[in-house]
């Protein structure tokens, strides 16, 4: 598969923000272009399993990155923020992905099995935009990496039905570590600071104890872990990484009426 696109501003980038270029009444942006390129082996080794190897490149040139310019006078201090557009920048992403499936697993009915493993490896170059906050300043540098994508995920997912009225399912994803989205955190943590790794382990039970009334119980991110999620977006004051979903549960009752 191969895709070449191109992405206009959205009213979000051209309206929302304030640009620091203030001397102009209105502010033309480049488009940004991105191709697309993906080459995949489907194997069916089994009646009910099926294997996927794929390779994937991502190409996306002169980006919308946001900056920020702080304002000093004798009596207040202004902070202008927004977006502008960066003609020297670029992200190449490569990846390499395995998928399996597996249906009705020792030949049970209802056992399914899913599996993932994704390694990413590629790079980036900062534009040379001045976020003129605290000394900051990006030098249209290189970077070993992509922010805000994980070098390395893997995913389980498994769901049964043990009984006609009791199901099971557990989701279990591992999240490799990685370069934050945030450009202001890059530069203020001196180029060293990575999100955290670590385990999310969700499952789910149901029970079905009439035809017309039901129980389910989920648990979320059983092993408590403290990962870093990626950016919606880049903010004066973005946090390190964004706080995920700590160990929580919810009950369910559902009553169906026939």
């Amino acid at each position: 598969t191969y895709n070449r696109s191109i992405r206009i501003p959205t009213l979000f980038h051209q309206a929302e923000y304030s640009f620091f270029d203030t001397n102009s009444s209105a502010i033309s942006f480049p488009t940004e272009s991105s191709e697309y390129f993906n080459l995949g082996l489907n194997w069916q080794i089994s009646k009910r399993t099926l294997i996927d190897l794929s390779y994937y490149s991502y190409d996306i040139n002169r980006h919308l990155i946001f900056s920020a310019v702080e304002n000093r006078t004798d009596i207040s201090t202004r902070y202008i923020y927004g977006y502008a557009p960066e003609t020297a920048t670029f992200k190449d992403i490569n990846g390499i992905q395995l998928f399996i499936r597996s249906q009705d697993l020792f030949g049970n009915e209802g056992y399914n099995l899913d599996a993932s493993a994704d390694y990413t490896w590629g790079k980036e170059r900062l534009g040379t935009t001045v976020l003129n906050l605290d000394g900051l300043t990006s030098q249209a540098e290189e970077l070993k990496g992509v922010r805000g994508v994980p070098d390395f995920m893997a995913k389980i997912n498994f769901n049964a039905n043990f009984h006609t009225n009791f199901y099971f399912r557990f989701q279990t994803t591992y999240y490799g570590s990685g370069l934050p989205f945030s450009l202001i955190n890059y530069l203020r943590n001196d180029q060293q600071i990575r999100t955290d790794d670590g385990i999310i382990f969700n499952t789910a039970f149901r029970f079905q104890l009439s035809r017309s009334f039901g129980i389910h119980v989920q648990a979320f991110n059983l092993l408590n872990s403290n990962i870093g999620g990626i950016d919606a977006n880049d903010t004066l004051d973005v946090l390190n990484q964004n706080p995920q979903r700590r160990r929580s549960f919810r009950l369910g009752i559902d009553y169906s009426i026939r």
